[in-house]
């Protein structure tokens, strides 16, 4: 079943929260909540298939994860890129006595063992081995999001071609036309095509294993359109809204759509009216006056 998005605006990617106070509550939340995978495979390690699971490496520092082979050198061997294939499992460590799991990997040239220091029975569906990414893992997201319209919630996009951020829109609808290995932070590239223009763009998206705010499926993207939501603002103000712009007169609630929430927002009334101060980190700051906007610095 497909998954189903929530209609988050965030509006810029990793903006912070409003007070410490917001931060502290999210903080808790999220030990209370456990990280879900985005797709659910039921992939436990005991149930991987010795040579049918197959790993891309993302950094070469992963030859830092694996036990010291004595046949080469890992030291001049260029991982990242490569693809490891699972070649089981073995417990027990003869100096402790513990039941601990080596994972066994192979890139067909040379043999690579990786000391989980875990029990079997907690390798569950949501474990990822550092610097792995998972190849079925990859599979399973392409075949769940290939080909559906969602709308895309951030402006803050990437070239697919040259991984180089690029100034894009939101609330905008797209069309997700694939998924592929992310990196060693983000595991999944979400490559999509802009349903108005053609234009193709990508986002760094984690795999949900992860508590990272701002980069999940349901903060990144909606399946419904936002526009709906909103059909107090005129087109014009909605157009700036999509490209994460601001025009004077706007309100705070058109203004918060379109740059998401201040790191800090200081009242300053007096008997002019009420003032109100929004700041954002690197020094952008907004002016509000009783409601509307009359100055900024982006």
């Amino acid at each position: 079943m497909p998954a189903t998005l929530s209609s988050c605006f965030t509006g810029v990617e990793s903006t912070p929260p409003v007070t410490s106070g917001d931060v502290q509550q999210a903080l808790s939340r999220a030990e209370r909540t456990a990280p879900q995978p985005l797709v659910e495979t039921g992939d436990s390690v005991a149930s991987w298939t010795p040579g049918g699971k197959r790993f891309v490496v993302t950094d070469n520092q992963a030859r830092l994860l694996f036990s010291r082979p004595t046949s080469f050198d890992i030291d001049t061997v260029a991982l990242q890129g490569r693809t490891l294939t699972f070649q089981g499992y073995t417990t027990g460590d003869a100096l402790t006595g513990n039941d601990a799991v080596t994972l066994l990997f192979t890139d067909g040239r040379h043999d690579y063992h990786y000391p989980t220091g875990k029990r079997l029975e907690t390798l569950g569906p949501a474990y990822r081995v550092p610097l792995l990414i998972d190849l079925d893992m990859v599979a399973a997201a392409h075949n769940m999001l290939r080909g559906r319209q969602l709308w895309v919630m951030t402006p803050l996009w990437y070239d697919p071609a040259t991984e180089q951020m690029t100034r894009g829109r939101q609330y905008v609808p797209v069309t997700v036309t694939a998924v592929e290995p992310g990196n060693k932070v983000l595991p999944l590239r979400v490559i999509f095509t802009v349903n108005d223009s053609g234009q193709r763009a990508m986002l760094w998206m984690n795999d949900g294993t992860m508590i990272m705010p701002g980069r999940d499926l349901q903060s990144l993207f909606s399946d419904s359109d936002p526009r709906r939501r909103h059909n107090d603002i005129n087109d014009a103000t909605w157009t700036l809204i999509t490209r994460g712009e601001l025009a004077e007169g706007m309100t705070k609630g058109e203004c918060r759509l379109s740059r998401g929430a201040p790191a800090r927002i200081v009242s300053l009334p007096d008997q002019g009216g009420l003032r109100e101060r929004w700041l954002y980190q690197g020094g952008s700051y907004l002016y509000f006056v009783d409601g509307r906007l009359t100055e900024f610095r982006l």
